[in-house]
């Protein structure tokens, strides 16, 4: 156990200077936000917030991230009304083209049918709603994955204790979090 928490406390020493080394990164400055956190999962807007804000108040990333980041639908209902009803007509034009010739062929029809089937899955939730996107939080989340691609990459080359570490305890997404489980 004891040598379990001094390894831990090395490998962190390592981690530090390592983040001293390349400071100016932004895959560091993220990691800095998560490691004073650990264990807590902050959202990607919030993480942008955190960067670009020493101590940004909570009523304020509230107002900020309502004005700046709204969630935008990928459809409207007009929309989703007529790839519905399409389908519905190249269903039943397949259906009768099948009842006049037996083994006819529909493959324009299926891909046809296919498409919109694959288009209206991306396009509304399990239970038929629109589903509503949020591409800062893509762009957000793209940076930031991408910094700590590269940050791990260095580290890689130059420490692979420290990229072991980072690798096991940072997990990326739409949330970010540094598990801080071991010892």
């Amino acid at each position: 156990m004891y040598e379990r928490i001094q390894n831990k406390r090395y490998l962190y020493r390592e981690l530090e200077q390592f983040m001293d080394k390349y400071a100016s990164m932004k895959g560091v400055r993220v990691l800095r936000i998560l490691l004073r956190e650990p264990n807590t999962p902050i959202d990607v807007i919030d993480l942008t917030l955190r960067l670009r804000f020493a101590n940004p108040r909570q009523k304020v990333v509230e107002k900020f991230k309502a004005a700046a980041f709204p969630d935008i639908p990928m459809a409207d209902g007009k929309a989703l009304g007529q790839y519905k009803n399409r389908m519905n007509q190249l269903i039943a034009r397949k259906a009768r083209r099948l009842a006049e010739e037996e083994g006819a062929d529909c493959s324009d029809l299926d891909w046809e049918i296919g498409w919109l089937k694959r288009e209206l899955r991306n396009i509304t939730k399990p239970n038929g709603d629109i589903k509503n996107i949020n591409p800062d939080k893509k762009k957000a989340y793209m940076s930031y994955r991408n910094a700590m691609v590269r940050l791990l990459n260095k580290a890689r080359e130059e420490n692979p204790a420290v990229w072991d570490l980072v690798r096991r305890s940072l997990v990326c997404g739409k949330t970010f979090i540094w598990l801080d489980n071991q010892g």
